[in-house]
């Protein structure tokens, strides 16, 4: 294991995750891995700098196609959902680059969960 529980590590982590393996992404899928995350001793920061230690990224988040006026009508919330796919993608787009700059290390999901051993506990039947 990669892991040290006695390390507090910095992680930001951006995307959207696939924690239960059916193939689509969870709606709670970031909260349940930065749930792990902190379970294990590591620390959750919003932005990526010199002082973070990993960056984990998800899926990308694609944003909205805009929502017309009708659609609007029918649904208000379509303007905030909208708004908010944008700004989850420029989120994404952000922490990559400033990852990238920084030559923090990036693992995907998968990658990440290999490297903490959390598919061998899940595998002998006790994940956390």
């Amino acid at each position: 294991l990669v892991w040290d529980s006695k390390a507090s590590n910095k992680f930001v982590v951006a995307g959207l995750f696939d924690m239960n393996g059916d193939g689509k992404d969870d709606p709670d899928g970031r909260e349940k891995l930065i749930q792990l995350i902190t379970l294990w001793g590591g620390t959750i920061v919003n932005n990526v700098t010199i002082n973070t230690d990993f960056v984990i990224l998800g899926d990308p988040v694609k944003p909205m196609v805009p929502p017309t006026a009708d659609e609007i009508a029918i649904d208000p919330s379509l303007t905030e959902k909208y708004e908010n796919s944008i700004a989850q993608a420029k989120e994404y787009d952000e922490v990559l680059t400033q990852a990238n700059t920084l030559r923090i290390p990036i693992f995907n999901q998968k990658r990440f969960l290999y490297l903490i051993g959390y598919d061998s506990m899940v595998k002998s039947g006790s994940p956390l």
